[in-house]
């Protein structure tokens, strides 16, 4: 994956950053301030030094941030974990009492999603909906398409919308304080915890740099310290763990309308969508990093069912006779869904889950698909034989 080398966030002058042979960063300059970075032998970063301030970073046994301590005679911030890998409180200094006093705020989960918030001062209750965050507290969320959290309502008052963020998560300044952890996809469980950084579940997103703090658990299959492919404005990882991601894609702009199937993972993932000279890569532009014309809905992270589905738009490109007139949809729209059903196999709760239950594809295509001349078609798809085609 290519990295990231130059950051610009609205100020004077870009950040640019150099790595070392294992993709970890060695040094962020930005005007005439010099950052260097440090890691521990396991690749994680270990700490963050511009001029003669030092910021170090402490971590657990299972390489979970666990201490952060800032320059000169700053308070350290510590983090405590379960067996399950997920934070269980944060501990910091209130420095406005005299003297100052300790302030922790408990996390009580719901399998991996939040579901009660314990602070020093007050408890708020987070309801999840759909694996989505709607409410913390007394406040309702109001997210964007990304899932970051751009504005909330309260009881009796009208929505507010405050909230704005550069593409890896660096907010844009407010006249509004956040009364809630989640903002840059926070509705998925991104963890505010502070200007530079966000808890992710399994790791600490560094957003000031776009990358992760910690490698990534299924280094070296998935790239160490990336997010989300480079592409931000795009894709989300919830879990931290990059892993693989089924995607059903949409651009749709005033020269292109357009739906197809983007996968992230195993082995560089794949993308396909169906042309009116057959199906093929999505060659009109990266369709799966063009922020602003491609959104992008999650359907999977299983790495297995990646796999199928990388496999299938194998199988079209490689024997598809073409022309979309070959499936009964008609049009490229159908494309990206018959993908995700073709990844299924013969799998039937897979296929119920994509909608394709019963008469595989037929209630989103109107008709049955035709899939190419391989031998996994699920019954009811159509299978090429010699030169005719035959239910599968």
């Amino acid at each position: 994956m290519a990295k990231l080398k130059t950051m610009w966030e609205g100020g004077s002058l870009p950040k640019t950053f150099t790595f070392n042979a294992a993709d970890r960063l060695v040094t962020m300059v930005e005007g005439a301030d010099l950052t260097t970075y440090t890691w521990t032998g396991y690749g994680a970063l270990s700490s963050e030094i511009t001029g003669t301030a030092t910021t170090n970073y402490g971590y657990n046994g299972q390489d979970q941030l666990a201490l952060v301590t800032p320059p000169g005679d700053g308070f350290p911030t510590t983090y405590a974990f379960d067996g399950d890998g997920l934070r269980r409180s944060i501990q910091t200094t209130n420095v406005n009492q005299d003297p100052p006093t300790l302030d922790i705020t408990t996390m009580v989960w719901d399998g991996s999603d939040y579901l009660l918030l314990n602070g020093p001062n007050s408890d708020a209750v987070v309801l999840t909906l759909a694996g989505e965050i709607v409410s913390s507290g007394n406040f309702d969320l109001l997210p964007d398409s990304l899932g970051s959290v751009i504005g909330d309502i309260r009881a009796g008052q009208d929505p507010r919308f405050p909230f704005s963020y550069w593409p890896y998560g660096a907010m844009l300044l407010s006249v509004v304080q956040p009364s809630f952890p989640f903002l840059f996809v926070g509705s998925l469980g991104y963890y505010y915890d502070s200007a530079d950084r966000d808890y992710v579940r399994a790791r600490e997103l560094m957003k000031k740099t776009g990358r992760w703090m910690q490698t990534d658990p299924l280094w070296p299959e998935e790239p160490a310290f990336g997010y989300c492919l480079g592409t931000p404005v795009t894709f989300v990882d919830p879990s931290g763990l990059q892993g693989c991601k089924v995607y059903i894609c949409t651009v749709n702009s005033s020269k292109l309308r357009h739906k197809f199937i983007c996968v992230q993972g195993p082995n560089g993932g794949c993308s396909m969508g169906m042309y009116h000279d057959g199906p093929g890569d999505n060659t009109y532009g990266n369709r799966c990093s063009q922020p602003g014309l491609t959104t992008c809905k999650l359907i999977s992270s299983d790495c297995g069912y990646a796999s199928e589905v990388c496999a299938c738009t194998r199988r079209w490109k490689n024997g598809n006779p073409g022309l979309w007139e070959y499936i009964k949809a008609g049009t490229c729209w159908g494309f990206a869904a018959l993908m995700a059903c073709c990844g299924c196999g013969s799998n039937q709760n897979c296929l119920r889950a994509q909608g394709c239950i019963g008469d595989p594809c037929g209630s989103i295509y109107g008709g049955l698909p035709e899939v190419g001349p391989h031998d996994q078609c699920p019954p009811g798809y159509k299978k090429k034989v010699g030169n005719g085609w035959v239910v599968g």
